[in-house]
């Protein structure tokens, strides 16, 4: 009886460790890889092991320079936007204050008490008023366009500071200079004034 009942007890550790096969027959270790059909080391395990946490770390690391180099290409054409609508807006109304500029009486010299500079500094001071009526746009302050010092005048060979209206030349080089809110935008554009 002794006997019996240590069979049973080796038969049911042996279950519990490997267990008997289909035929009731104990399985050898190399049986015991092959029940389901699966070679051991084999690539097609049947099971599904999931991905590893290297794979995992390595795949969020790849979206995240993705990201980061989308967000920032983002970024860069947003302030490329902002630059071209700044240089739209600057281009239009320097050309607008040009427009009306040319459209106003063109301002003699008559020198002030015989004073050249005078004459240039109120000839100056009538053009930026006169620019600064011009419709400005949205956001851009109308004091960001200036006339700049000085209002230079032909004298027959070259452009000068001397106010000269002698000979019927009569022209005038003005130079209008806008610049965007921030600062980071400037333009100027010259312009001839005749009789």
């Amino acid at each position: 009886m002794m006997v019996a009942t240590r069979m049973v007890r080796e038969c049911r550790l042996k279950e519990m460790v490997g267990g008997a096969d289909r035929r009731g027959m104990w399985a050898t270790r190399a049986e015991k890889g092959n029940r389901a059909g699966v070679r051991r080391g084999s690539a097609r395990a049947g099971v599904d092991h999931g991905f590893s946490l290297v794979e995992v770390v390595i795949s969020i690391a790849l979206l995240g320079l993705g990201t980061v180099a989308t967000l920032g290409a983002m970024v860069a054409s947003v302030d490329a936007s902002a630059e071209q609508r700044d240089l739209a807006n600057a281009q239009t109304w320097l050309q607008g204050a040009a427009d009306y500029l040319q459209g106003q009486p063109r301002q003699d010299c008559d020198n002030v008490n015989g004073v050249a500079g005078e004459a240039e500094a109120r000839i100056r001071g009538i053009y930026q008023g006169d620019v600064q009526t011009v419709s400005n746009p949205a956001g851009w302050p109308a004091g960001e366009i200036t006339v700049l010092q000085p209002v230079l005048f032909w004298d027959g060979d070259q452009y000068q500071s001397k106010c000269h209206d002698d000979d019927g030349i009569n022209l005038q080089l003005v130079t209008l200079q806008v610049k965007s809110p921030n600062g980071k935008l400037v333009r100027t554009l010259q312009v001839i004034r005749g009789a």
